[in-house]
């Protein structure tokens, strides 16, 4: 590195050395006695001296001295005070035009490296007074040119590489400029790609050579633009990773700021669990309360872990009426099993009737306790009533966990994870739903909260228009008054419901779920990040874990999320002998060579008969939906022989 005050030594040094050398010349014109051959010495020196003034005007001011900048920016450039004003454009900015800044600096720069493009402005001044009042006009005229484009101002630290020269004219503009250097001094215009050959030498040796007319330069400082790199609005925030550039991990911290709800999409495994560590760690460290609803357990390093059924209960009858217990039992039914979930008047009938009976003991109400009602009625009842009480209890084994059948949990304070890893899908939804309908209820807002939840929805069985309303959509509507802040994750962004996809301040893209969620991701990318739709389906379909795109108010960035440990995925704890038939269960599963817990819980969720009828009417696309058939084949899969096998259903004899 060399300082300012080594650079001003080093040029005073080399006046000196021209200064004997014009003494040199001198003498030499002196010593010959003829006057003719003084007068031609005289020539040859003095064309010397004016063609090193018009054509090599680096050597007569020392130009190829160069100095590293001082913290105030100031660098000394042969003789000339010299500061470089820079800009970093944070988005693609096409109509940009250098000749108004030409008039007041020395040189423009604009240069592309890793993603980014900056604009440069070399002022040059001899004295520190003048170069501050260059400064300060060269820096109007930026805002002017710059106005409705987002750039921050950056400091010049190194400015020194290798470089070769770009061959080309005003009839051959390069199509496509890689990392490069496009210089232009008010005349001509020079043009260079970092790498090659030569010998490392500080951009401000380079030289423009080629005489382009404005439409062109035009054109190439637009070309210059292709395939930037969106980046953030440097701001204040928590470090949540690395910024990239194509596969590049910059040394550029990516931040999040802790206003407004958070949406993460992107299928399993791609990283928005890690990144989720992330934020509730961030929310933690500025003092916001944060419960976690952990679907796989993973998140029980991050704070108090209280387990659903064992340390944490909820029974939805101690805090909503029955009746809206049961409107929700139905939505959720609806939305696993679509129309198959739907209360007919029997089963409403039966549910009263149940209920009726539980109210006239004094007992109190569980799901459990309703199930059994429901047993009892169905042993005296007509056949009608019977297939009512069969339908109800299918709709409530759905929800019939520990976890519902009591209410029990210390108080929400700092990070509270609720493992929800031995519920079903439906349970979690259920349990999500209700929990937030307490917190809807009794929240203070003196007390600012975070709700995480990593699987927002089971986006394999959620149809778009059959999404019930939430309460999630009732808490966002007063988020801020009761002072809550939602973090969502789900392996779908087409499938959300638009109350959901239009709250985040926050959203992050990870690795996409399907091909049709891909394309939509990537039209929807595109227009944000002024890119083809093709490129930005490459890149994200190209996606590694921990990999995402964040988009918020403060910008468009490629992020490698910072990695966190976490505890490894809990296995669902069995379901009880009550329930299914655990040895048969085991036997089955041992058979078919399929998981016990994927066959204990489609027991649950497809009764005998819904899945007896399925296969008579040949609707393998609904038995799909719970991975029991493959659809384009029209044939069972081993999950779906297993269950036959548990339920004694010869196949070969059906349909």
């Amino acid at each position: 590195m060399m300082k300012r005050s080594q650079a001003i030594v080093l040029v005073i040094v080399y006046y000196m050395f021209l200064v004997l050398v014009l003494y040199a010349a001198f003498m030499w014109i002196q010593c010959s006695p003829s006057i003719i051959v003084r007068v031609f010495r005289s020539l040859v020196v003095c064309a010397t001296l004016g063609l090193s003034l018009l054509k090599a005007r680096e050597v007569c001011m020392a130009e190829f001295i160069v100095s590293d900048p001082e913290p105030s920016g100031v660098l000394q450039h042969g003789i000339w005070c010299c500061k470089l004003i820079a800009y970093r454009f944070l988005s693609r900015f096409s109509s940009f035009s250098v000749y108004p800044l030409v008039k007041i600096c020395r040189r423009v720069y604009l240069v592309k490296y890793k993603g980014n493009v900056y604009l440069i402005a070399e002022v040059h001044s001899l004295t520190l007074s003048g170069l501050k009042e260059k400064s300060r006009r060269v820096r109007e005229i930026i805002q002017r040119v710059l106005s409705g484009c987002r750039v921050v101002g950056v400091f010049v630290r190194s400015f020194s590489s290798r470089f070769s020269k770009v061959d080309f004219s005003s009839e051959n503009l390069p199509s496509f400029l890689p990392d490069c250097v496009l210089i232009y001094d008010g005349r001509r215009t020079g043009l260079y790609h970092f790498g090659g050959k030569d010998v490392k030498k500080s951009m401000l040796w380079l030289k423009p050579y080629v005489e382009l007319d404005e439409a062109s330069l035009l054109e190439l400082c637009e070309r210059m633009f292709k395939g930037l790199y969106p980046s953030q609005r440097p701001t204040f925030g928590y470090v949540i990773g690395r910024r990239m550039v194509g596969d590049i991990v910059l040394n550029e911290p990516v931040l999040f700021d802790f206003n407004g709800h958070v949406l993460m999409v992107g299928k399993t495994g791609s990283g928005k669990t890690t990144l989720l560590a992330n934020l509730i760690q961030g929310y933690a460290k500025q003092g916001f309360d944060v419960i976690v609803l952990d679907s796989f357990g993973e998140l029980s390093v991050l704070g108090n872990e209280y387990v659903a059924g064992e340390s944490f209960f909820l029974n939805p009858f101690d805090f909503l009426d029955p009746e809206e217990v049961l409107d929700l039992v139905e939505k959720v039914s609806v939305l696993f099993l679509e129309e198959r979930g739907v209360f007919s008047p029997m089963v409403r009938q039966v549910l009263d009737e149940a209920l009726t009976r539980l109210y006239s003991k004094g007992e109190e109400i569980t799901f459990s306790k309703l199930i059994e009602v429901l047993k009892d009625l169905e042993k005296t009842a007509p056949q009608d009533i019977r297939t009512g009480c069969d339908a109800a209890i299918r709709r409530l084994k759905l929800f019939h966990h520990p976890v519902f059948e009591k209410t029990s949990f210390p108080e929400f304070k700092g990070v509270y994870v609720i493992n929800l890893s031995s519920l079903s899908q439906s349970g979690r939804f259920f349990f999500s739903h209700i929990l937030l309908e307490v917190l809807y209820r009794s929240w203070s807002p003196e007390r600012p909260l975070v709700i995480a939840i990593d699987e927002l929805m089971p986006i394999q069985r959620v149809v778009r228009n059959r999404v019930p309303a939430s309460i999630i959509d009732e808490l966002a509507k007063c988020s801020r008054k009761l002072n809550i802040r939602f973090i969502l994750g789900n392996q779908e962004y087409g499938s959300l419901p638009d109350y959901i996809t239009n709250m985040p301040s926050h959203l992050f893209v990870f690795k996409a779920i399907s091909t049709n969620e891909l394309r939509e991701l990537s039209a929807f990318l595109a227009r944000i990040l002024e890119r083809s739709e093709d490129s930005v389906y490459r890149e994200l379909s190209m996606l590694r874990p921990g990999e995402c795109f964040y988009i918020s108010s403060n910008g468009v960035v490629k992020v490698k999320v910072k990695w966190i440990p976490l505890a490894p995925v809990r296995r669902k704890r069995m379901l009880t002998k009550s329930t299914v038939n655990y040895s048969r269960l085991k036997e089955i599963s041992a058979e078919y060579k399929v998981k016990v817990d994927k066959l204990a819980e489609v027991v649950l969720r497809v009764s005998r008969e819904d899945f007896l009828e399925a296969l008579k009417k040949g609707d393998y696309e609904w038995l799909a939906r719970f991975n029991l058939a493959h659809a384009p084949r029209r044939k069972l899969s081993k999950l779906g022989l297993a269950l036959a096998a548990y339920y004694s259903i010869d196949v070969s004899q059906v349909g």
